[in-house]
């Protein structure tokens, strides 16, 4: 095998452990996140290295998502995920309770995952945290799906109209105003309007 070759095999291998790694540990924090919880503190104490550095999601600080660009992505992709979930989940519970009015299925929401007015769908937390960054990720070294994801994130960010003002001129001088993000972002912003 050419060292090229073998350079190319090696970071597959890496690339496809990852993945798996992913993938694993997202499927085992849906099912049992108590469990999730559990195997992450104890991977911790064995995870140590003096080269790498490890940001672990449940230790959320401004200073710990906006340490690194990876650290951001995660934090990014981990919040829109659940946003989408939960938005999908909720729509089907929705669907599947017709026959109550609109604060009844609400009500019934909450009470069956144990969330409250303030936070119905559990994740205004990480919302909060991500309006307190301020728009301080590191734009210029995002691909597609961090800003996709981040777009996303900003658009249910309702409770702070100036932040998701702020995020259009980002989107306008990053992409410019043909920019299918840029047009999305502002349908988006629109509909919020008429409602």
């Amino acid at each position: 095998m050419k060292p090229e070759d073998y350079d190319r095999y090696e970071q597959n291998v890496i690339e496809a452990v990852m993945q798996f790694n992913t993938y694993f540990s997202e499927y085992v924090k849906q099912m049992d996140e108590e469990l999730w919880n559990r195997a992450v503190d104890y991977a911790k104490s064995f995870a140590k290295s003096g080269v790498v550095s490890f940001n672990y999601s449940r230790d959320k600080g401004i200073d710990d998502i906006l340490s690194n660009l990876l650290a951001q992505q995660i934090f990014l992709k981990d919040l829109a995920i659940d946003i989408e979930d939960t938005r999908e989940e909720y729509m089907e519970f929705v669907e599947n309770h017709n026959n109550l009015t609109t604060q009844q299925i609400m009500e019934k929401w909450m009470k069956e995952n144990d969330t409250t007015p303030d936070d119905p769908f559990g994740y205004e937390e990480d919302i909060a945290l991500f309006v307190q960054c301020n728009h301080k990720f590191s734009f210029d070294q995002f691909d597609d799906d961090d800003w996709m994801n981040y777009t996303n994130i900003c658009i249910v960010s309702v409770t702070d109209k100036n932040f998701q003002k702020t995020y259009s001129q980002i989107l306008l001088d990053n992409h410019g105003e043909e920019s299918d993000l840029y047009q999305y972002y502002l349908r988006c912003m629109e509909e919020q309007d008429n409602v």
